[in-house]
């Protein structure tokens, strides 16, 4: 039972940093991020123009899907037109960004000018989970080297922190361009939504922190096998040395030789202290051979 759940960590905690690693990369470099509309209402002396823009964005990547304007006269006049544009045309948030004037006149571009800001967070955590695969593969070709274990495990708890902080500077920036330009003009109606690459970063953030807590309790199990091996390993080799092998009241291990007396009968005279440690077990220095005092 206790290798099967060795079994199931081990194999958990290698797919899951190589999935955690995959969604991540997918997330930070593709441009599905979050979905805008934008409609923008604009009153003057012959009418009114309304101008309707939607698109979908990455970190890196802005997508135009729609960009519709159409304009109304006043009561009594009879003209109007309508000039409907719809293409999936994708531009680079730094292009796009450049051609634009500073401060951008549409919420869209204020969400994109705050949100192309944070692109290196979700990229430090792909190197981060990188980083984890690496460590975490090489620690099934030396299954002796536990630390590498506990290793891989504290880089997935950092890289959940360090996704999880992206997320909520994200959803942050997203508020800000919001109520910055909100709040400048009323006649904008502003609509978002979160799409698949914000969630596939979110679901890294829960995988990460996942693998990273069953990476320290597989080095904790790992650690306690260990010791347990090690004693068993120490008192085999006592036992092979004609010794018997007692445990004492702080976890020492008294080791005795059994000798016959003149009699016939056994006798156990204590040779050695082993105080048991984290790394196998310790000699006390200062025991005294009280079988070869007696002899004297």
């Amino acid at each position: 039972m206790e290798n099967r759940k060795l079994l199931a960590l081990t194999i958990w905690t290698v797919v899951g940093s190589y999935v955690a690693f995959l969604m991540m990369c997918t997330a930070t470099f593709t441009n599905q991020w979050i979905y805008t509309r934008e409609v923008m209402k604009t009153i003057n002396d012959t009418g009114t123009e309304v101008r309707e823009i939607r698109q979908h964005s990455g970190l890196l990547v802005a997508c135009q899907m729609v960009d519709n304007i159409s304009w109304s006269p006043h009561e009594g006049e009879s003209s109007s037109w309508d000039t409907p544009f719809t293409e999936n045309k994708c531009t680079k948030l730094r292009e796009l960004l450049s051609d634009r004037e500073d401060p951008p006149n549409t919420i869209t571009y204020a969400v994109f000018l705050h949100t192309s800001k944070l692109f290196f967070l979700p990229l430090f955590t792909c190197f981060l989970l990188l980083s984890a695969v690496i460590v975490c593969t090489v620690a099934q070709f030396m299954p002796k080297r536990r630390c590498m274990v506990f290793l891989s495990g504290t880089i997935c708890v950092i890289c959940g922190l360090t996704s999880l902080t992206a997320i909520v500077r994200y959803i942050i920036a997203i508020n800000d361009a919001i109520i910055e330009k909100h709040s400048q003009s009323k006649d904008i109606t502003f609509e978002h939504k979160y799409r698949l690459s914000f969630i596939l970063a979110v679901i890294t953030f829960m995988q990460a922190n996942a693998v990273g807590v069953a990476s320290l309790y597989l080095f904790i199990l790992l650690e306690k096998q260990a010791a347990h091996s090690e004693k068993e390993r120490v008192r085999h080799h006592l036992q092979r040395l004609g010794m018997n092998v007692i445990h004492g009241p702080n976890n020492e291990v008294e080791t005795a030789f059994i000798s016959p007396g003149a009699g016939g009968e056994v006798y156990g005279v204590p040779v050695m202290s082993w105080k048991e440690t984290q790394y196998g077990f310790e000699g006390d220095p200062n025991w005294k051979d009280e079988r070869n005092q007696a002899e004297l």
